[in-house]
């Protein structure tokens, strides 16, 4: 067995036993960790972008991006669009296959315009990245970013990554298919990253409760809590409450606000009118994943026989 193969076997694993029940949602935060697993890394992320000017980025270890805070809020607002190269290639050029941030070509993105941000990611130890997309449009992202500081990644790594890229993509029509099926949708608090607990932690922040009460009411630590929050900040790309909510609310993962009255329901009020249905969203097309206004195909690579 070669090594690329050796090194490939533990995601048939992985694979077999997420799908032994219906798989509603991408496992970002598994198969970051597994990426870690499989490569020699100092950081593993899941980066997304949507047509709508929304994006987000789930990165393992946690503390990863907090020595470039405040470089990381510019990235956010697209200071730095045009100067990563492995972002540019991808949309620019439409290769979706795993690439490097060296094997980028430099008229596709110059010296001199990838250096303030190569600056910053040499500061953690992440210069070297390898993307493995598995979806890609004009303006739309889905990718798992490994990232590494020495030496570029090899021709095996490269060899690794496009397989790995298939089983993610079979994830993913897995998810779609799924979801016709049943008639649901996505949620975009999926698309963020945030786990239903860290959504749970985020709507009692939007109540305005306190970390001692909101771990009151979810029995756990006040430290779990704000790890919670820690973690949904990144996700959305903020650095405080006022922010999360209000990018939370933009995204529509939090519903309308609460209102209490003060009131206790009774048997008369509850039996009382009603808000009628709402219509169930329409189905997206086949192959076709519709977040808002931006439906999004899976990428695949352009290997002839692949299906």
């Amino acid at each position: 067995m070669s090594t690329t193969a050796a090194r490939s076997m533990q995601w048939v694993g992985f694979v077999g036993d997420l799908l032994r029940q219906p798989l509603t949602r991408m496992p970002h935060e598994e198969i970051v960790h597994l990426l870690r697993q499989t490569f020699d890394l100092t950081a593993a992320s899941y980066s997304w972008a949507e047509a709508d000017g929304s994006q987000g980025i789930l990165i393992h270890p946690y503390d990863t991006l907090a020595p470039i805070a405040d470089d990381f809020l510019a990235w956010q607002r697209g200071e730095y669009v045009g100067r990563h190269p492995l972002l540019t290639w991808h949309q620019t050029v439409g290769d979706p296959r795993p690439s490097t941030n060296e094997r980028v070509p430099h008229s596709v993105v110059s010296a001199r315009e990838r250096r303030p941000l190569l600056d910053q990611q040499k500061t953690i130890g992440c210069e070297q990245q390898l993307a493995i997309n598995y979806r890609l449009g004009s303006r739309v992202y889905h990718s798992f970013v490994l990232a590494r500081s020495g030496t570029d990644f090899s021709d095996e790594d490269l060899a690794v990554a496009g397989q790995i890229q298939r089983v993610v993509i079979g994830l993913d029509r897995h998810i779609v298919w799924y979801r016709q099926l049943t008639g649901s949708a996505p949620g975009r608090e999926v698309e963020a990253g945030l786990t239903p607990r860290e959504l749970t932690v985020l709507a009692l922040v939007a109540e305005g409760l306190t970390t001692t009460l909101i771990a009151r009411r979810l029995g756990c630590s006040p430290r779990t809590v704000e790890k919670h929050v820690e973690r949904s900040y990144r996700k959305l790309g903020v650095r405080d409450r006022v922010n999360a909510v209000r990018v939370a609310r933009e995204w529509d993962l939090l519903g309308p606000p609460t209102r209490s009255t003060g009131k206790p329901r009774t048997a008369d009020s509850a039996s009382g009118p009603q808000n009628p249905p709402t219509a169930p969203p329409p189905r997206p097309e086949p192959g076709v994943w519709s977040i808002g206004s931006s439906p999004c195909r899976s990428c695949l690579p352009p290997e002839p026989g692949y299906r």
